[in-house]
């Protein structure tokens, strides 16, 4: 940005009369110092700007890590819920399988089909 002020400044001198340079010199600096602080002026609001969306993404990202987390541990008391459920089923299958009466007719369908 220097760079272009100082062209600026260089093309507007040489064409500017002696009498009036002073005047214009004193009055480039008054704009250029006003179009800097403009310039800054709109960059922190945009930097506001920035940082405010950051903050509400920053936001939004801890709650759905939270909510992340909640269905983690929900999908891990299913699971368990789930393996401790088929435990149990196995377990009264095995106690099914051993009752007598099952014995027999399992025995006996065994030995139509043979």
């Amino acid at each position: 940005m220097e760079k272009c002020l100082s062209t600026y400044n260089g093309r507007i001198s040489a064409i500017t009369p002696p009498a009036w340079k002073n005047h214009m010199d004193n009055h480039m600096d008054v704009e250029l110092l006003d179009l800097h602080d403009r310039y800054y002026a709109r960059q922190a609001v945009v930097d506001n700007a920035v940082n405010r969306t950051s903050c509400e993404l920053l936001q939004v990202i801890e709650k759905l890590r939270g909510k992340f987390d909640v269905m983690k541990n929900r999908g891990r008391a299913r699971e368990e819920e789930c393996e401790e459920l088929w435990a149990k089923c196995k377990a009264a299958m095995t106690e099914f399988e051993k009752i007598p009466t099952i014995v027999a007719l399992q025995e006996k369908i065994s030995s139509q089909r043979g």
